[in-house]
């Protein structure tokens, strides 16, 4: 349907039109976890590694956590690696743009292996465009995952061509995947592979080639994947409800948005945890695949009707939990969430049947009476989808774009105009999906941080979120453009974990992906209410410097705050400064306890003194001990390295209240010490009396073996690149 080397130059072309302020239009990226988790990481790993220092741990967000075993920040992705010669901004749109392109040219590669030549660029114009893959281009991870899917499919199929010979470009393309960081990606490839593919491989030449290739490829995702299955086993994953894993699954009313080109949702009302968040708050901002697009996948579906049977499964699963009980029993298997996730899939085989379709309508098989039950078939359902759609202007504009598709399978226009067709259709329906911001955005210090900073070394605060319901009616009423304002406010703000891009610390904070401690987790159910009447055991366990807040929204009783800040909100941001408890200390009272519950019930209890008292969970339970307390003095305080001087009038316990995960090892005086769990938390230390020096050392768990596994895969590529399976 086009020249060859023409494709890429039109993928090219379509997408510069629909990126075009972020890659020419000097915008930026902002939207969701770009802004509220992506860019401060990002500026914290560039930061690091420029001043010679380690990145597998980050000290500055829930009290540290593991960086380069957390999958979302793609470390071990090679086009990653561009962050150390581009701005994040212009990384950032190049590989939305870069990806993209690439995933197109996977669903043309595809098609064209199933000798549907003259789909295959509207294939990939339906791929690189759809509603789907568009919105999660703010969910880098699952959006670079989502562009090697046809391609994976395309070298499993070359696999079964050449009787297991070609085995090598499947274990390549399938190890980056899954370096790309998105587990849901992989997941979905092997469901499309299995309902595609699977009856290709009956025989044993062509099985063997697939287990070598997967056993390569899991060798080369094992850099990535490794340590991320040691850090699952202790994040807040693990505690992860059905409810909370079916959140955000596409609302049965928003269905007809599939083909009803516009925004589902009104955006208006923003309600945690109830059902509205469906709605109103998607996290796919579009899931349209395409009006005019409909009708050609309809005529190519029994070309391949196993991935029609996928897209329609794929559709089926993004309901989640509106499917019912057993839905919910199969997501609480898998450490994955929301749903909707799944309509990358569809995307990938509804494009496919696209192509299918168009090669069909192109072709010389044109049966009347078959496209007139087709057309018929088609608007019987358009008609009653109707009453389903709220959006009369979309339905109206929908409807227009259906049946211009439907002359053109009846009576197809020449190639241009059809690829015309599915790119009007497309990007007028997804321009809107992906907002910028000025790039001043990200360059904007709030006043607050430097009054923060002055506040000592290492400052560690928390934020207290103004309610999401005021806070968007209040932009809403003083901006004209709300969700640059939200930003904006959230920066003002401090909300974490922003503080990481100019060196502040936060302490309790939220958790986007649920990697976080699960101790973090128990600990928030446990204090519930207590922290309305408490606040300041709260603040003192977790050693904070200072409260940020609005006066609406501040947790302590003080009526004047050390600091008030104009922001964007009606309500300025307050700083009050609490820093009762230092990071680093000696304990004066040890109670051991034998569990992790034991040590929250006693944290929680009345006459608990925090900073003085210390939960101890230790096998052996002695009772309380008194000890003589001391000083302590931190002498290295670095991303994964921390060493504390202590000076204690006897036999002492050092905590150091930070995160407590599995990697860190202790020393004292150079001699291996184990590290004890202390207030639920943090690390806690045994040292002598008199002066000693004790020294934390985190290594990311499980890197080392994945580095060799890792080179083992790689070396079986390079070093037998004429193997084959049999």
């Amino acid at each position: 349907m086009t020249r060859r080397g023409a494709l890429p130059a039109l993928l090219a072309g379509a997408l510069l039109a629909l990126y075009w302020p972020a890659l020419g239009g000097g915008r930026v990226f902002f939207q969701r976890d770009v802004f509220n988790y992506w860019r401060p990481h990002v500026d914290w790993a560039v930061t690091s590694l420029s001043a010679g220092h380690s990145i597998a741990w980050n000290p500055n967000l829930l009290f540290g956590t593991p960086f380069l075993a957390d999958p979302n920040f793609q470390a071990f992705y090679p086009p990653t690696w561009l962050l150390l010669v581009l701005p994040p901004a212009l990384y950032f749109a190049l590989s939305v743009f870069g990806h993209a392109i690439f995933g197109g040219l996977g669903v043309a590669r595809l098609l064209q292996s199933h000798g549907l030549e003259r789909g295959a660029a509207a294939g990939a114009l339906a791929f690189a465009l759809s509603g789907p893959l568009v919105s999660i281009a703010n969910l880098w991870h699952h959006y670079s995952g989502a562009a090697w899917m046809p391609w994976v499919l395309w070298a499993l199929r070359r696999l079964a061509l050449s009787e297991g010979r070609e085995w090598r470009r499947f274990a390549l393309f399938s190890g980056l995947t899954a370096l790309a960081g998105s587990g849901e990606s992989v997941a979905m490839i092997v469901v499309l592979a299995l309902i595609t593919q699977a009856s290709s491989f009956r025989t044993r030449t062509r099985l063997r080639g697939v287990a070598l290739a997967l056993v390569v490829a899991a060798l080369v995702a094992s850099l990535q994947w490794l340590p991320s299955a040691r850090l699952l086993q202790s994040s807040a994953r693990t505690h992860f409800t059905p409810a909370q894993k079916l959140t955000w699954s596409l609302a049965p009313t928003a269905s007809s948005r599939l083909v009803v080109a516009g925004p589902y949702g009104s955006g208006a009302r923003v309600d945690i945890g109830t059902e509205t968040l469906d709605d109103d708050l998607p996290l796919l901002a579009s899931p349209y695949l395409g009006a005019f697009l409909a009708p050609f996948a309809l005529w190519g579906a029994p070309l391949l009707p196993s991935y029609a049977v996928a897209c329609g499964l794929f559709v089926a699963g993004s309901f989640g939990r509106h499917l019912g009980a057993p839905a919910e029993v199969l997501v609480a298997l898998l450490p994955f969430r929301f749903p909707t996730k799944l309509l990358a899939g569809a995307a990938v085989a509804f494009a496919l049947i696209v192509g299918a379709g168009v090669h069909r309508a192109l072709s010389s098989d044109r049966r009347a009476s078959n496209r007139v039950a087709l057309l018929m078939a088609f608007l019987l359902a358009v008609v009653l989808a109707a009453p389903m759609v709220g959006d009369r202007a979309g339905l109206s504009y929908s409807l227009l774009l259906a049946g211009t598709g439907l002359l053109a399978v009846a009576r197809p226009p020449r190639p241009a105009l059809l690829l015309a067709g599915v790119f009007i259709d497309l990007f007028t329906a997804g321009v809107w999906v992906n907002r910028y911001a000025g790039p001043e955005l990200y360059r904007y210090k709030p006043p607050s941080v430097d009054f923060v900073r002055s506040l000592g070394p290492a400052p560690r605060i928390f934020t207290v979120f103004p309610p999401a319901v005021w806070a968007y009616a209040d932009v809403g009423t003083h901006s004209p453009a709300p969700a640059i304002s939200m930003a904006l406010a959230a920066r003002e703000e401090l909300i974490p974990p922003h503080g990481l891009t100019f060196g502040v610390r936060h302490g309790y904070g939220p958790d986007f992906t649920g990697l976080g401690a699960s101790e973090i987790k128990a600990w928030e159910a446990v204090r519930g209410p207590d922290f309305t009447r408490d606040p300041g055991r709260y603040l003192s366990l977790g050693a904070i410097t200072a409260v940020v807040s609005t006066d609406n929204t501040n947790p302590l009783e003080t009526e004047e705050p050390q600091a008030r800040f104009p922001g964007s909100l009606s309500t300025p941001t307050r700083i009050d400064v609490w820093n009762r408890v230092s990071r680093a200390g000696l304990a004066l009272r040890v109670r051991p306890v034998p569990s992790l519950s034991a040590a929250m019930a006693e944290v929680a209890a009345p006459d608990f003194e925090a900073g003085a008292d210390v939960a101890l969970v230790e096998a052996s339970g002695k009772g309380l001990e008194v000890l003589g307390g001391g000083e302590v003095r931190v002498l290295r305080d670095e991303n994964d390295t921390v060493e504390i001087e202590s000076v204690a009038s006897g036999p002492g316990l050092l905590v150091l209240r930070d995160t407590l995960r599995e990697g860190w090892v202790a020393s004292v005086d150079d001699r291996p010490e184990p590290i004890l769990r202390a207030d639920v938390l943090f690390r806690g230390v045994r040292v002598p009396a008199g002066r000693s020096t004790v020294r934390f050392r985190y290594e990311t768990p499980g890197l080392r073996l994945a580095v060799g596994l890792c080179a083992a895969g790689f070396l079986i590529l390079i070093a037998f690149p004429r193997a084959e399976a049999a």
